[in-house]
């Protein structure tokens, strides 16, 4: 009877029970804070390439996961280094895809007048256009390819832009500053 009358005794028996309840709780936010701080400090492992390949007509290529190969191209129609982005497998980019590109660069200049026509009905008329990129699609027969563009402003510093074609068409213009 004697302990139960004794404050230091509710004093630490309330500790316990504290601890006992709130160390569950305590421990899923340990854990949670060090998932998230895990999965941000990974964030770079994700931007590493997995694989190199040298493709002929692309030259040297990087894999990043489910982004598919990158890498820097001369694009023969502008006589630019451009970014190249193939949606492939990790075997590398197909014959078809590799086929296409170089049919893109054959006919890009037939097409450039409809693509600054678009480009130009998004923005002011004095922008100036230049070709930065290509993304070709799995299967470029049927999905197309889309060209990213980068505009020069005077007042905004520099836009970028993705052009899609499709059958030799433009099937749409968007922008992201």
């Amino acid at each position: 009877m004697e302990l139960i009358n004794n404050p230091v005794f509710w004093e630490v028996l309330g500790a316990i029970l504290v601890l006992i309840f709130a160390a569950p709780f305590v421990y899923l936010i340990y854990v949670a804070v060090r998932v998230g701080y895990d999965a941000w400090r990974n964030e770079g492992f994700r931007n590493k390439p997995q694989a190199r390949m040298v493709v002929p007509m692309f030259g040297e290529l990087q894999l990043f996961g489910d982004r598919g190969w990158e890498g820097m191209v001369r694009f023969s129609a502008t006589q630019q280094d451009i970014q190249v982005a193939i949606d492939a497998t990790e075997s590398g980019p197909t014959v078809e895809q590799s086929a296409y590109f170089e049919l893109i660069a054959q006919r890009y200049h037939d097409l450039l007048p409809e693509i600054h026509e678009s480009l130009s009905e998004c923005v002011a008329e004095d922008w100036e256009f230049e070709l930065c990129g290509v993304e070709i699609t799995a299967d470029p027969q049927v999905h197309g390819w889309t060209g990213q563009y980068i505009a020069k402003t005077d007042d905004d510093g520099d836009m970028g832009y993705f052009v899609r074609v499709v059958d030799w068409k433009i099937a749409g213009v968007t922008g992201a500053d």
